[in-house]
């Protein structure tokens, strides 16, 4: 079975993040493999980006599995963001 590798990227400089033009989108593997925990936790960790990232910077989701669909294109409506992400966003594919 294979290995999987979480990378967290932190970025450590507020100025360029709350920049107008910049933006972050996470990519959510929703394949069956993510299903139980790791989807989980992958949730847990978009959670956390959105109540740690600076409020103007957008924030968007993207989901795939064996297509490719954007769920959230960037938004600073963390609230939205939340709702969405607390769903299930198509697990298996």
């Amino acid at each position: 079975m294979p290995r999987r590798l979480t990378v967290v990227v932190l970025v450590n400089d507020e100025a360029r993040l709350a920049r107008k033009d910049a933006a972050i989108s996470l990519l959510l593997d929703c394949s069956g493999s993510m299903a139980g925990e790791p989807m989980a936790r992958a949730r847990e960790g978009f959670v956390s980006l959105a109540e740690s990232a600076p409020v103007e910077l957008p924030l968007g989701l993207i989901a795939f599995a064996s297509e490719v669909k954007t769920i959230s294109p960037p938004t600073t409506h963390r609230d939205f963001l939340l709702e969405v992400v607390s769903r299930d966003p198509g697990v298996g594919g």
